[in-house]
């Protein structure tokens, strides 16, 4: 089902339409362009990255709006390098 366009869709524009101005959007996990597509399609998304589980290791700023996890496992590591880069 993960490449299905329907999978795509609901994975970015769920958290992307509860998010008041989500301009700046991080997918971990398997890269897509079509998912990349699908959050081009939001008008104030303005940077969306792909990255891995050490790219969230190695981001030190709160600059992120929102945070797509394909097919990743959550662990508190994980969950405490989420916190440490998104936004408030």
């Amino acid at each position: 089902m993960k490449d299905t366009n329907a999978f795509n869709e609901m994975m970015v524009h769920l958290p992307l339409c509860t998010h008041k101005e989500a301009s700046n959007v991080l997918i971990i996990g398997s890269n897509n362009e079509d998912m990349k597509a699908q959050a081009a399609k939001h008008n104030k998304v303005s940077n969306i990255e792909f990255g891995d589980l050490s790219f969230l290791k190695s981001h030190n700023e709160k600059n992120v709006d929102v945070i797509v996890l394909t097919d990743v496992k959550l662990d508190e590591l994980l969950l405490a390098n989420i916190d440490r880069i998104l936004k408030d």
